[in-house]
């Protein structure tokens, strides 16, 4: 025991230096991110936006992949890689300057987007490689208790002049409208609106995906016969653009996969609800933008059916996951708002 309490005594001095030595080491570390993070949310392009979703899928992609059929695409990893580093490197940079404010909330909402569309493409797909029993049948009987009759109501949609061509604008633009949205709220200053955006966007990604790999589905056109009529009005690949993946996937056929290859496997949730329902929500309270926003989200969720292969379950898991995000978000930053003034009352004293 003298000796335990003897070797103990001799190595309490030593591991207190190095332990005072990590904490010198790490304080002006953890001041430095601290200071970049507050930058970066001042730009409207919090931290966690940028960073937690892409982090957290290449970890799950980490450990998960060598269990798979995929093999990665090194190069189109890199590339990916390259792009989001440069964006978000620029948002850092940019994020010092005052001046150079709008530069950094463009550059990084559009590392939040690429970056978040990017990452999730592998645990997309690895979620749909799972033998899980597909929901179709579940969502289909769901559509029906609603009374919902997609054959019927596509029959009479394709029969009212430009909806075939309004639907196909919307739904194919999404991406693009959402990334144009966050350039718009930049544009009229509002960075707190585009923080709320950002994290909006990276949250309810990431639920959807989780969500999606518990509860795959192939979609609505393996289960419903449109008929020509409607096949003929809709593009080429409307609906079913993502079947030879999906099954390929299912069927656990070794395939090399990066990326950029995920066509948009997930059925339920929607996330196209998800991206028409944050469009809205981003510019609900402009006068003159928020009805445009309303009748793109109006008819990009009636054309995430056709165009999505997507079941009214799906739109309603979509919505559901949209609206608790923001219901998330408004009540942290209530609490925020709240805090702020017991802050600075603390700080003053």
């Amino acid at each position: 025991m003298q000796r335990v309490d003897s070797l103990r005594g001799s190595l309490e001095v030593p591991l207190a230096a190095a332990a005072r030595l990590v904490g010198q080491i790490l304080r002006p570390i953890r001041s430095a991110l601290r200071s970049m993070a507050g930058q970066l949310e001042a730009c409207g392009v919090p931290a966690f936006a940028l960073l937690a979703l892409p982090v957290l899928n290449m970890l799950i992609t980490m450990v998960w992949l060598p269990f798979s059929q995929l093999s990665p695409k090194l190069g189109d990893v890199a590339m990916a890689l390259a792009i989001f580093g440069g964006l978000a490197g620029l948002a850092i940079l940019a994020s010092r300057s005052d001046k150079a404010r709008p530069v950094a909330a463009v550059a990084g909402t559009i590392a939040v987007i690429f970056g978040g569309f990017a990452s999730v493409s592998f645990p997309s797909a690895l979620g749909t490689a799972m033998s899980t029993t597909l929901w179709d049948g579940p969502f289909l009987r769901f559509d029906r208790l609603l009374g919902v009759d997609h054959a019927a109501f596509y029959d009479w949609l394709v029969g009212v002049p430009y909806a075939v061509d309004a639907m196909s604008f919307c739904y194919g633009l999404t991406v693009l409208i959402v990334l144009l949205t966050g350039i718009v709220v930049v544009m009229l200053g509002r960075y707190e609106r585009l923080g709320e955006f950002n994290v909006m966007f990276a949250s309810t990604l990431t639920i959807v995906v989780l969500v999606s790999a518990m509860m795959p589905a192939a979609g609505l056109f393996t289960e419903v016969r449109f008929t020509a009529a409607v096949l003929q009005a809709l593009p080429d690949g409307a609906g079913t653009y993502h079947l030879d993946l999906f099954y390929a996937l299912r069927a656990g056929t070794p395939m090399a996969y990066g990326p950029f290859d995920n066509p948009g496997l997930i059925v339920f949730p929607s996330f196209h609800t998800c991206m028409a329902l944050l469009v809205l929500y981003a510019l609900r309270d402009d006068p003159v933008l928020k009805w445009p926003a309303a009748i793109y989200c109006a008819i990009t969720v009636v054309a995430t059916v056709p165009y999505g292969s997507h079941y009214v379950a799906d739109l309603a898991g979509g919505a559901a996951i949209f609206a608790a995000c923001a219901w998330a978000v408004r009540v942290r930053a209530a609490e925020l708002r709240e805090a702020t003034p017991r802050l600075a009352v603390v700080a003053a004293q």
